[in-house]
């Protein structure tokens, strides 16, 4: 079998070609007898290597020979699916869902890959999970939902395809928190205008502070300006 063990961090020979994206290599790894879900010292499979990687054809390869799909790292549980949705690779994405990748698997932190794609704007990879299901309100373990997630951050595209398919506007993580707190709190106006313009709720408290009271403590005039006065 040709998949030596490469001594440095428990890499195979497999994982090496799938973490490069050597497509030929590794259909040549395979049809030699390489162990397809061998993992390395964090618990990655060459197919988590390879969605980590972005490279949609190894992807496509490892699956079209059967490597299990939701394996999940040792570190943070994060599968394949799961890396390729934060790095923002919505073909791989979709791929991998169209394999039965569970498009609801969490993290050890409760977090789903909606909510990781959300958190870092990648607008076609949240409207492919939509497309496969993904629970649009899911929380993260501390609570956040995805929404929450794009204000935190200003991402208003990824906020505007949550509320087309009716995510909760007015969610609260455990501490009170909502998409218009959060997003007042670090200053996006052009998210918060969106998310009063679809009739947020500009009263909710985190810990006893409203959105407005969040944005005046942090200096965003811009933000306290948009918001009623509490």
């Amino acid at each position: 079998m040709t998949n030596e063990l490469i001594e440095d961090g428990g890499l195979t020979e497999l994982m090496l070609a799938a973490f490069n994206g050597h497509t030929e290599q590794a259909l040549a790894l395979l049809d030699d007898g390489a162990e397809i879900d061998a993992t390395d010292a964090s618990g990655q499979s060459a197919l988590m290597l390879a969605a980590l990687q972005g490279h949609g054809a190894v992807v496509r390869a490892l699956l079209d020979h059967g490597a299990t799909i939701d394996v999940a790292e040792a570190s943070n549980g994060a599968t394949a699916l799961i890396l390729a949705a934060v790095q923002g690779y919505d073909a791989v994405v979709r791929a991998l869902l169209d394999h039965g990748a569970e498009v609801d698997f969490k993290r050890n932190d409760g977090t789903t890959a909606l909510i990781l794609a959300a958190l870092q704007g990648h607008d076609q990879v949240v409207a492919v999970l939509l497309d496969y299901g993904a629970a649009i309100d899911a929380r993260r373990d501390d609570g956040p939902t995805a929404l929450m997630a794009a204000a935190q951050n200003g991402h208003v595209a990824v906020m505007l395809a949550l509320l087309a398919e009716g995510a909760d506007i007015n969610a609260q993580a455990y501490n009170g928190a909502t998409a218009l707190y959060l997003a007042a709190w670090q200053g996006h106006a052009n998210a918060v205008r969106t998310l009063l313009e679809r009739g947020a709720d500009a009263s909710a408290r985190r810990n006893g502070v409203t959105a407005v009271m969040a944005a005046t403590e942090a200096g965003h005039a811009e933000v306290v300006a948009l918001l009623p006065p509490t």
